[in-house]
């Protein structure tokens, strides 16, 4: 299940800066898992050794990096500007320019995750709810070109921290053709909500004035939640291409080891 691959899509609609010192605030959601009587130890070390193994340690994303436009006629200040080769053509550097590389210094202890919630559904379909919250390190870089001008280049290294909610259907069939049986699993998200709970600059916040950092943080906040339909749509086409891989299979012995047990 390579659904955290697209877990760290949430950042691309984060603006490349970072606005706070503040510690991040996280939520206990095992209090969730104690009430309904379940003891989900095992099976969150389960799903988490999942997640941990197959989410790179890197991910970039260019987001119009390299867009230009033809050169066409005379242009004032033509010695401020940039000119391209494209072929046998000369292009302008144009539009916004974004870059964006997250990196996990140990993903194993860079993502926490806490299962709430194992129920079944019918004899083949199980729901899964759980809680994540994730650190990484976002490096950007954002150049805002017009026709061969630099208006505005900024580079940042920052530190961002997210917690999400998961609830997610799991079909499971056993699979007798190899010895001993697997276990086939078919995930898909039905629910995911997305927090930004902090994103800080690694050489300290770069607005030094405070009520405009929140007022910032405030807005990418809310950037990040109207990003949650994309995201869940991303993190089901990469389940549908872990599945196609091959890697949506255990072995049975292991998930009947981690199933929930009753307290």
């Amino acid at each position: 299940m390579r659904m955290m691959l697209s877990f760290g899509s949430v950042l691309l609609l984060v603006p490349l800066f970072a606005f706070a010192d503040d510690v991040p605030t996280k939520k206990n959601s095992a209090e969730s898992a104690k009430k309904n009587g379940k003891d989900y130890t095992e099976f969150t070390k389960l799903v988490h050794g999942i997640v941990v193994k197959q989410m790179p340690k890197e991910f970039e994303h260019n987001d119009g990096w390299g867009t230009t436009i033809p050169l066409e006629g005379r242009l004032p200040l033509p010695r401020l500007r940039t000119y391209l080769k494209d072929g046998d053509k000369v292009v302008l550097p144009h539009g916004a320019w974004k870059k964006l590389k997250l990196r996990f210094d140990n993903p194993s202890k860079d993502i926490k995750i806490q299962v709430r919630e194992f129920t079944p559904i019918d004899t083949k379909t199980y729901r899964v709810g759980l809680d994540a919250d994730i650190a990484v390190h976002a490096d950007g870089e954002w150049q805002q070109w017009q026709k061969g001008l630099m208006l505005i280049g900024v580079g940042v290294q920052t530190d961002a921290f997210i917690r999400l909610g998961v609830g997610c259907d799991v079909g499971v069939a056993l699979n007798f053709k190899s010895v001993p049986p697997q276990v086939d699993l078919t995930p898909k998200i039905t629910d995911l909500s997305i927090d930004l709970t902090d994103i800080r600059g690694r050489n300290g916040p770069i607005l030094a004035d405070e009520k405009l950092r929140n007022d910032v943080k405030g807005l990418l906040r809310g950037a990040v939640k109207a990003y949650e339909p994309q995201l869940k749509d991303l993190v089901n086409q990469a389940i549908v291409q872990s599945i196609k891989d091959g890697k949506g299979t255990m072995s049975a012995d292991a998930l009947l080891k981690a199933l929930p047990k009753e307290k």
